[in-house]
């Protein structure tokens, strides 16, 4: 089975211009006995100089969970969270994640209040919920 898929910044070998992928850290190959490839031995195309092939070095990488979001093991602070869709929204504007971002897909780790103070992004609801479904909320989150 695949990893998730990432975002994945690599520099072109030809122009050494660095552009943007979504790909997956493990893509399965070796469940269908084929090798697993390293990022510089897989096959990548250039959008800048138009050049196809190996030897792409990977030089930046969100991290695995950010497709993953809201994900109760592997939450993502909002701030990180933000940082990465501002990639995707760039470099990927009609990407299908981007039409359920704030609903079905957001970050479900911790916020920074205005004191700069950490903590569970769960604990801003506590000012809108009525007690019963605070009580949920604490509950799920084992408080």
């Amino acid at each position: 089975m695949a990893t998730p898929p990432q975002l994945v910044q690599l520099k072109c070998p030809a122009c050494h211009v660095l552009h943007w992928e979504i790909d997956h850290g493990y893509r399965g190959s070796g469940e269908v006995g084929e090798r697993e490839l390293s990022y510089t031995e897989r096959m990548y195309r250039c959008p800048a100089c138009g050049a196809t092939g190996t030897g792409y070095l990977e030089c930046d990488m969100s991290p695995p969970e950010f497709f993953l979001q809201p994900h109760p093991m592997y939450p993502m602070n909002v701030e990180e969270f933000d940082g990465w869709v501002a990639v995707l929204r760039e470099n990927f504007p009609d990407h299908p994640r981007l039409r359920d971002l704030g609903t079905r897909w957001y970050a479900s780790g911790v916020c920074s209040d205005e004191h700069g103070s950490k903590r569970p992004l769960w604990e801003g609801l506590k000012g809108w919920l009525s007690p019963d479904k605070w009580r949920s909320v604490l509950h799920r989150n084992k408080v």
